[in-house]
């Protein structure tokens, strides 16, 4: 059923109860029984006795019984079916209508309203009813009509020609104000089912000159001044005003027929009040006792609001939000005003050139999701005003969009109050990922604080966290739409520790970390890193200091050479080098032990390759004494230390304390006697000859060593 107010417009949004005059009937509530945007509410009825039900309604919303009833005939079926109900489908039909029966399907048109003779020009208004062949109306006829009149090509035919009927049109439809023929003659309007022009109606008139009846001559004397011929007006109350001969009777006429009676003043002014009105053309005219007929005034009344005739919305169904709808209608031509409302805001609605009394208006839906019900505002020239509420929904829901997937590869590194995070990059997603959410706690299964990243950088450093404090963390990815990961990415466990200050210092090989990371070098080394060396001269390269029976070299590694042991040669004359010594690795220091005191030696260095080649020239020399004076340092023990290389300056380079004095020939100050004899000078003889076999024999002790350790 379809539930009307009395403006013809749909009530929505009742609750409607239908009832029956059989207990036997069954009613199936459909929809819950609610009226939808159309005033619709649906029911099944059925029954398992054959005959005629008369059924109710009831509005429950305003708990009010519509007066008219609905009767339903229930036929037997050709063949009996034991307990076989008998259904009928109460679809759209109108409880407000005479109590006919339901009818069949469409078998012929009629066409009503239509007077048996027109005027050409005359704006006429038709109504076309869909019939079944018992004559009841086809009330659920939602097919297209197509509208002609063959004998004229100019007549301006109702809504260009054709319509489509909607359920609310109960089969039949008003079209007001919207047919004029254009040739005098025998006419005939005909009506055709589009998709099946059998099913057709036609109606016969006769249509005549516009001014179909002249009684006599016009004259001059006898005029119409108000209204002005052609003009339109609103008002179905209409005053005749002129001007004739003094104190005459008039008879005044509307469309030839008599309306009234007026006469002229002693000035010759005469008035008329034309009253109720129909709305179309009139054509007005006064003609005197003597047959006198003034010159006709044809004027428009139209005081019907525009009529909507036909409503669609482009695209139907779900749009999303701010997708373009484009709603056209079909009304009378030349409307002084269309519009179209949705929520709340009006927008105008374009006439069409090539199709008169089209309407359309492109506006975009709404961004948010939800039902916008779309109303329609028409005004025609003489503001004859109408709004059709509810008339159409625009349904708009945003789509489902897809989250990011699941961030991985999540990695953290602990350091002072602070955790370094990385992740891998999340990738092909249809849309930009804008930045990170990472979740952590102390606590696996409560990540309980969160902090976003700035961009899309798939690295983070938390900070101001509590050292040897574990912590657990998770990495959502976030789009632009503000959309995250479905899924938390792996969960890590990361404890940040107080920083270790010698992580990253490196002394060398002549150094150790120390407190607060500062490196403590061995001793002669200096720098931040210990990486210099102990000032040694640049002439001779070679830095001697004598001891009991020792002299401890240093010296400058080779520039542009890669050392991987030194040869230290030595000689009791200069440049002549009797005896040599090797070191066991790289270092540019060696102690020479087992030297007689009080002599002069003389050394040279050379720096050899892993094989044990020479691969520099020799050093400049340095000499030495060592002395009794002081204590006897023993050769020092390995340390394992690595071959690095390390470049030093050419030869051009000088530190500043350096000592040349170094280098200068030191002769042994040996204690002085008072008296010196022979017998002094065999002593002394005797105790040389005995060190000088002494010394040979350490020698070769130490030459046989030495050997050793250049086949190793």
């Amino acid at each position: 059923m379809t539930l009307y107010d009395q403006y013809r417009n749909p009530v929505r949004d009742h609750h409607v109860k239908l009832i029956s005059s059989r207990s036997q009937d069954t009613i199936d509530i459909l929809q819950e029984g609610v009226t939808d945007n159309n005033g619709r509410a649906n029911f099944k009825i059925s029954s398992k006795f054959p005959g005629i039900s008369v059924f109710t309604a009831m509005d429950a919303t305003v708990n009010q019984v519509l007066q008219n009833r609905e009767e339903v005939v229930f036929f037997a079926p050709s063949v009996p079916v034991a307990d076989s109900p008998f259904a009928a489908s109460l679809f759209a039909a109108d409880i407000g209508g005479d109590g006919e029966v339901l009818p069949g399907p469409i078998d012929h048109f009629d066409i009503e309203g239509l007077p048996s003779t027109v005027k050409v020009g005359e704006e006429l208004s038709m109504t076309v009813v869909s019939r079944d062949n018992n004559g009841n109306v086809a009330k659920n006829y939602t097919g297209t009509i197509l509208i002609s009149v063959p004998d004229d090509e100019n007549a301006i035919l109702p809504n260009n020609g054709e319509y489509t009927f909607i359920v609310s049109d109960q089969g039949q439809f008003t079209f007001d104000l919207s047919l004029q023929f254009s040739k005098v003659g025998a006419q005939a309007v005909q009506i055709f089912d589009k998709n099946n022009f059998r099913i057709s109606g036609e109606h016969a008139l006769e249509v005549i000159p516009k001014q179909g009846f002249i009684p006599g001559p016009t004259s001059p004397d006898l005029i119409i001044k108000s209204p002005a011929d052609g003009a339109e007006m609103g008002s179905n109350l209409i005053i005749l005003t002129g001007q004739g001969n003094e104190n005459i009777n008039l008879k005044v006429f509307d469309n030839d027929v008599k309306i009234g009676d007026t006469e002229t003043d002693g000035d010759g002014f005469f008035s008329f009040e034309a009253k109720n009105l129909e709305s179309g053309s009139h054509t007005f005219y006064v003609m005197s006792g003597a047959g006198e007929v003034s010159r006709a005034v044809t004027i428009r009344i139209d005081t019907l609001a525009p009529v909507l005739n036909a409503f669609e919305i482009d695209p139907e169904g779900i749009v999303l939000p701010g997708d373009q709808i484009t709603v056209t209608l079909q009304s009378e031509p030349n409307l002084e005003e269309a519009k179209l409302r949705i929520q709340g805001v009006e927008e105008p609605m374009d006439e069409s050139i090539s199709e008169p009394g089209t309407y359309s208006a492109t506006v975009v839906a709404p961004v948010q999701d939800g039902n916008f019900s779309v109303d329609v505002i028409l005004m025609d020239s003489l503001s004859n005003k109408s709004e059709f509420l509810n008339k159409g929904t625009v349904t708009v829901e945003s789509p489902m969009l897809k989250k990011p997937p699941k961030s991985e590869g999540l990695e953290g590194e602990p350091g002072d109050t602070v955790i370094q995070l990385t992740w891998n990059p999340v990738e092909d997603h249809e849309r930009p990922i804008q930045r990170y959410r990472i979740y952590y706690g102390t606590s696996f299964d409560k990540l309980d604080q969160t902090v976003d990243t700035i961009d899309s950088a798939a690295t983070w450093e938390l900070r101001d966290l509590i050292n040897d404090t574990q912590y657990f963390i998770a990495v959502k990815a976030v789009d632009t739409q503000g959309l995250e990961s479905e899924e938390f990415s792996v969960t890590i466990a990361v404890t940040p520790v107080t920083a270790d200050l010698c992580l990253d210092v490196d002394c060398g090989d002549y150094g150790v970390c120390g407190e607060e990371g500062v490196c403590q070098c061995l001793d002669g080394f200096s720098g931040e890193n210990c990486e210099i060396a102990p000032v040694a001269p640049i002439d001779g390269q070679i830095q001697a200091t004598p001891y009991d029976g020792a002299v401890t070299l240093i010296w400058k590694p080779f520039f542009g050479v890669r050392a991987y042991y030194y040869k230290v040669f030595m000689g009791f004359v200069p440049g002549q080098y009797s005896d040599y010594v090797f070191t066991s690795d790289n270092r540019t220091t060696v102690t020479v032990p087992d030297l007689i005191n009080n002599m002069p030696y003389y050394f040279a260095v050379a720096a050899l390759d892993v094989n044990g080649a020479q691969v520099s020239q020799l050093s400049g020399e340095v000499q030495a004494t060592p002395t009794g004076i002081g204590f006897r340092p023993a050769a020092p023990s390995p340390v394992p230390f690595d071959a690095g290389y390390t470049q030093y300056p050419a030869a051009g380079y000088q530190p500043d304390n350096f000592d040349q004095g170094v280098y200068r020939d030191q002769l042994a100050k040996v204690p002085q006697t008072d008296e010196t004899g022979p017998e002094v000078i065999w002593v002394i003889l005797a105790s040389l000859t005995f060190a000088y076999f002494f010394y040979r024999h350490k020698r070769k002790l130490i030459l046989k060593h030495q050997n050793k350790m250049s086949n190793v």
